[in-house]
């Protein structure tokens, strides 16, 4: 009987190993796999958050962050695409540098 519970227990230790492992590994190919992206176009309000709507191509972005981005303003934005977030239009976009633009934007 002692062997039989010392052999189910080194069977779960090796698991639970074995399953962290797995899971540190996804967690560096989930982050390996972030991409960054240079987007150019004016803001408007969002559902929930601020979308940047570019120049060229119908793609929307929301941003995803406290960037005080003004509605109506063009904007170059360097930032991350991100999976999860609460913004419900385009790709979240998490802002890592925000350049203001001079081009002016349609109402």
């Amino acid at each position: 009987m002692k062997r039989f519970i010392s052999t189910v227990l080194c069977l779960f230790l090796f698991a639970g190993a074995g399953l962290a492992r797995g899971h540190k590994n996804k967690s560096r190919r989930a982050h390996g796999q972030e991409q960054t992206i240079t987007v150019s176009g004016c803001v408007r309000e969002g559902v929930e958050c601020l979308v940047l709507k570019p120049f060229k191509g119908n793609q929307k972005y929301s941003i995803v962050s406290g960037s005080n981005l003004q509605v109506g303003t063009a904007y170059r934005v360097t930032g991350t695409i991100v999976e999860v977030s609460i913004c419900q239009q385009g790709k979240a976009l998490r802002p890592a540098k925000v350049t203001k633009l001079k081009t002016r934007c349609s109402s």
